[in-house]
């Protein structure tokens, strides 16, 4: 029996439609785009300016720093970028939930949650191991778009002197993202100069 033909997805009914349009002399209707949440990023935990100036950190991670060090070196002894979402009321919760994710082998499908309780969401992200001067990565935003979350990084110049303090450092990072609504998100990690996404993984964030 003959398969069934494939059915086009929405957005080649849309670019189809829109082709149509053309053809036919009619104007087409614009594509309504989701808007984009940003979250500050004097709110991301581990971000840096170009200069390698830390951003003020609100919170107090006295009780956490042996979990977000040993997600770091999990990073670090790992090498390539990484992007997961937990949860947590707040940011040492969050830890917990990222440390139960990357070095206890929870799972990664959902956005984890220690203690059961689906809100709200954290992105946890890595970009890679390297030095801390000059900067070798700099996030320029972090944002929601509908179902996709993305990091958006850009690489230092190239042809800038690398040499300075050339202790290794993991660029780890921990953000509070905006309310979701249940369902499946696409986690990202963009990079502004290569123009392309470096990383993806899809998550199911649960009602």
């Amino acid at each position: 029996m003959p398969a069934e033909p494939e059915q086009p997805t929405v957005a080649n009914r849309r670019h189809f439609l829109a082709a149509t349009a053309g053809v036919l002399g009619v104007a087409a209707a614009p594509v309504r785009k989701d808007p984009v949440t940003h979250v500050p990023l004097d709110q991301v935990y581990g971000a840096s300016d170009e200069k390698g100036r830390r951003f003020p950190e609100k919170w107090k991670v006295e009780a956490t720093k042996g979990w977000w060090r040993e997600i770091c070196k999990s990073f670090q002894s790992n090498g390539s970028s990484n992007a997961v979402l937990v949860c947590g009321e707040g940011m040492e919760e969050a830890i917990r939930s990222a440390h139960w994710v990357l070095c206890c082998g929870a799972r990664a499908t959902t956005a984890y949650s220690q203690k059961n309780i689906p809100r709200p969401v954290w992105l946890v992200a890595f970009l890679g191991n390297a030095h801390i001067k000059p900067v070798e990565w700099t996030i320029k935003s972090i944002g929601v778009e509908g179902r996709q979350i993305r990091l958006n990084y850009r690489p230092r110049d190239q042809t800038e002197d690398a040499l300075g303090l050339m202790l290794q450092w993991s660029y780890s990072y921990l953000a509070p993202l905006p309310k979701l609504t249940p369902g499946d998100y696409t986690v990202e990690l963009y990079d502004e100069f290569e123009r392309a996404v470096t990383f993806l993984r899809r998550v199911e964030v649960e009602r």
